[in-house]
């Protein structure tokens, strides 16, 4: 995720993370400080290949003020209105 420390202000940022599906509460601090930026993820779950969009203006409150260190990806964008499409 350092490339959307390079992102151009409101931009958009395109990551392939394969067979991970978790994001960690590192990463979530840092997409909530690049908030202007569009992230598509895209990753493989189950044998079937997804694409999740984290539209700019996400609001990652609830899960920064949690415990939890780690969400799977559809907990994620259930929590901060991202949507995630089979490809």
């Amino acid at each position: 995720m350092d490339s959307i420390d390079h992102a151009p202000a409101n931009g958009k940022n395109v990551l392939d993370t394969g067979r991970f599906y978790t994001m960690s509460d590192t990463i979530v601090k840092k997409l909530s400080e690049r908030s202007d930026v569009t992230v598509e993820i895209t990753f493989e779950y189950d044998r079937k290949h997804y694409k999740m969009i984290i539209p700019a203006g996400a609001d990652y409150s609830a899960l920064l003020d949690d415990e939890e260190n780690f969400y799977g990806y559809f907990y994620f964008a259930k929590a901060v209105g991202a949507r995630i499409e089979e490809e």
